[in-house]
């Protein structure tokens, strides 16, 4: 096994580490298990420290999993350009891009009274006048466009409301679709 620190060659290298990787993660997986069931039969203090060290590990593991998967990330979407074409794996998966722009400050006060006046609009009657929505259903109605944290940019756009009015909109990002094949 190649050390933390060679560089890789070939493809074909990146692709064995990665598998060595795999096969490592899931024999810890079968330990976890195996240590989750000794702790089943008897909670002794040895297998729980023994545990905690490797959730202490795995947790370190997983920051080092997720640096290594940003730069990669970062890497190829940089390579892809900016027209890029869906990557097509011999595994089935399949590996696109998404754009999308950051969003923050949203005056939430003005967009969801906009909301709240085109879901009323949209919920008279136009033949008889008719309210056809109750309070609830348009609250229901309301949540389909907004979430605790954000609002839903294609819902607004649905609406006929433009989000980049009620908030701040940053630099463009692109993030990696990733299509799995069931048989990983």
């Amino acid at each position: 096994m190649p050390n933390p620190g060679d560089a890789v060659s070939n493809p074909d290298e990146l692709d064995a580490q990665l598998l060595q990787l795999e096969h490592a993660l899931l024999e810890t997986e079968t330990a976890v298990d195996l240590l989750a069931a000794a702790l089943e039969d008897d909670n002794n203090e040895d297998t729980r420290i023994t545990l905690a060290q490797g959730v202490y590990r795995l947790h370190g593991l997983k920051r080092i999993m997720d640096d290594a998967f940003k730069r990669s990330q970062k890497t190829l979407i940089d390579a892809m350009g900016e027209h890029p074409q869906p990557i097509h794996l011999s595994n089935g998966g399949m590996i696109e891009t998404k754009g999308g722009y950051p969003r923050k400050k949203w005056d939430h006060a003005s967009l969801g009274s906009v909301v709240a006046q085109r879901i009323v609009d949209s919920s008279i009657d136009l033949d008889t006048g008719e309210v056809t929505l109750g309070p609830e259903e348009m609250v229901r109605e309301i949540l389909r466009y907004a979430a605790p944290s954000y609002w839903r940019v294609a819902e607004l756009d649905r609406l006929g409301v433009n989000a980049n009015e009620y908030c701040e909109v940053g630099d463009a990002t692109s993030s990696l679709i990733i299509r799995r094949n069931d048989d990983f």
